[in-house]
Formats: C-alpha cells, sequence, structure tokens
C-alpha cells in the first residue's frame, strides 16, 4: 500500500518507486520516462486511472475483511532515494499503525516490507505506543538473491518472507525456536503453485 497525496492509504503494488503502472498506465512501456507516481496523486485521481475497479483503501479492506482474513500489509517505499526523499514514509507508517489499531486487527495481520526503514519505524512506532503490530521482514527481491544469513533472520521483527526455493527445514525450525514467524511467496516464473507444493509446505 501507498500514501497518496491526500495521506489515504491505497492498495495499490505500484512500480519500483510507486510509478502508477495500473489502468489507463498498465500498458505503457515508457511510465518509467514520465512516471506519474501513486503519492504524488490524490485517492480520487487514482481510481480514476484504474478502470476496471475501485482501488480501495487500507480502511476499506480491513472493514470489508472483518477479521475473517489475515491480512498481510506491505508497506511499499520508493526504490530510488531521491524519490523516497520525497515520499512522507513516516507518516505513511503511522497511518498504518492507526488503522490497525483502531481496529484491534494486531492478532489478525502483520505489516510486512522490502524497506527496512519503514519496519523500524513500524516497531519504535509501535514500541512508543504500547500496541503491538508484528513486522515481517522481506527477503529475495528476486529468486536468485540469497537469503540473509539465518542468524540474521532471527534478530529481525517477527518473522521473513521467503521466495519458496529458498526455504529450508533448518531456516523454519531455527526460526520457530525463536518465535519468529515464516511465511513464504511464490515466483511463478520458476515454481508452479500446485496442491502438491502446498502440502509440501504444510508439512515442513
Amino acid at each position: 500500500m501507498w500514501l497518496t497525496s491526500d495521506k489515504e492509504l491505497v492498495v495499490a503494488h505500484g512500480g519500483y518507486s510507486g510509478e502508477i503502472n495500473f489502468g489507463i498506465h498498465a500498458d505503457e512501456d515508457n511510465f518509467h520516462t514520465a512516471p506519474n507516481y501513486i503519492f504524488e496523486t490524490t485517492l480520487a485521481a487514482n481510481r480514476e486511472i484504474e478502470t476496471n475497479f475501485i482501488l480501495p483503501t487500507l480502511e476499506e479492506v480491513i472493514c470489508a475483511t472483518n477479521k475473517r482474513a489475515f491480512l498481510n500489509i506491505e508497506i511499499k517505499c520508493p526504490e530510488n532515494q531521491e524519490i523516497f526523499d520525497k515520499y512522507d514514509m513516516k507518516h505513511a507508517v503511522r497511518k498504518v499503525f492507526e488503522a490497525i489499531q483502531a481496529a484491534n486487527m494486531n492478532e489478525y495481520c502483520v505489516v510486512s516490507s522490502f524497506d527496512e526503514r519503514a519496519l523500524a519505524e513500524m516497531e519504535r512506532v509501535s514500541h512508543s505506543e504500547f500496541y503491538q503490530v508484528r513486522t515481517i521482514y522481506l527477503e529475495n527481491y528476486y529468486t536468485d538473491i540469497p537469503c540473509l544469513p539465518i542468524e540474521k533472520m532471527i534478530t529481525r521483527g517477527d518473522g521473513c518472507n521467503i521466495e519458496v526455493q529458498h526455504l529450508t527445514k533448518e531456516i523454519i525450525d531455527t526460526m520457530h525456536t525463536h518465535g519468529k514467524i515464516v511465511m513464504v511467496w511464490v515466483d511463478c516464473t520458476v515454481t508452479s503453485e500446485s496442491y502438491e507444493l502446498h502440502k509440501k509446505l504444510m508439512s515442513m
């Protein structure tokens, strides 16, 4: 999710640095050269760009699921440092925290990110407000990127999310021994999701 220019939390993936790559921009090859950014656009304007469905806010998703689903709330941040400097990451984190706290959702969600700064800020806010929001550190931005050493993984937040090709019984057992959560993502260009795969993962 991203913070829009009018300070709404919109659920959208976006480009690597928050470029609008959905709706009428979805098939454009040049959106990186002359991008419009989700966080520099209002919620209403973002919704006008996506013509196939209404982009939801985080609060709307929390309300719709109503604790009937477990949510992995990924905080997106611009990869490019120059663009990151224009993004109000701390305000975005605070808004996510407030949305979770208002709905008393901390037992029904985790907050994840590839950006360690965002998760460190969530941990700081959570500690200062005496309301725990669990943080999950996303590993393996691409499948060919190795995981951090397990000695490092057990020190970060409440758990990890790693690409399935890198998952081992040792990682699972060590993380669980330290009270950590293990989440998995699947690169469908490398691994086919199937009943057999899910059964294997459950058995691990």
